[in-house]
């Protein structure tokens, strides 16, 4: 997620397994795109991509995750 003062945007990923193994996400809005070996390491490159993209914007973060089942 984006926070910017009080204002809070949600980041959503299309998460897809991948054909060679591990998973891809691709997030629907920005151009963010990763992938991971597992379930845990997808998580923890989706915030790096993410931090990373939005400190090339200049912009501050902050991170929040929430998984939907």
């Amino acid at each position: 997620m984006e926070t910017k003062g009080n204002s809070t945007q949600e980041i959503i990923f299309e998460i897809q397994e991948s054909v060679e193994g591990g998973y891809t996400a691709r997030a629907l809005v920005y151009s963010i795109f990763t992938e991971g070996e597992d379930w845990e390491d997808l998580k923890a490159m989706v915030k790096d991509a993410v931090k990373s993209h939005f400190d090339r914007c200049g912009n501050g973060l902050g991170l929040n995750e929430r998984r939907s089942t």
